[in-house]
């Protein structure tokens, strides 16, 4: 069995390599998440969530545990950053899922996905919203 989101994937593949499929609008995706760690925030609210080494960033289509949600997200996570796939895909921002039901986008030239993306940014213990 192949992993399609390993953090080993080889950089030289290519979207087509990894049978992505395009996702064209947040309909399908009402919540697309990511999520991250308290350490990371100021970073992240500053320039925007960065795919680093990778060629995607990753995101889930719920918080770990919600139903249907099985992939995109470490159950450790402390925050939950949730995005506007509508207005990302409106600026260009291409967006596609895996086979394993992750969300993948490569960010922008720059490989982020700006904080102007974010809906809100939510305690993942306590659901408060830190925005």
């Amino acid at each position: 069995m192949r992993r399609i989101t390993s953090r080993v994937l080889a950089l030289t593949a290519s979207v087509s390599d990894l049978e992505l499929e395009p996702i064209l609008s947040g309909k399908e995706f009402p919540t697309v998440v990511h999520g991250t760690y308290f350490k990371c925030l100021d970073s992240i609210k500053r320039q925007g969530l960065s795919r680093m080494s990778r060629q995607h960033v990753h995101l889930a289509s719920g918080v770990s545990g919600s139903q249907g949600v099985i992939s995109g997200m470490r159950s450790s996570c402390q925050l939950h950053i949730h995005v506007d796939i509508d207005s990302a895909i409106a600026d260009g921002i291409k967006f596609f899922k895996s086979s394993n039901g992750v969300i993948l986008t490569p960010g922008d030239e720059q490989g982020f996905l700006k904080p102007k993306y974010f809906k809100k940014i939510v305690d993942a213990k306590t659901g408060r919203s830190l925005q």
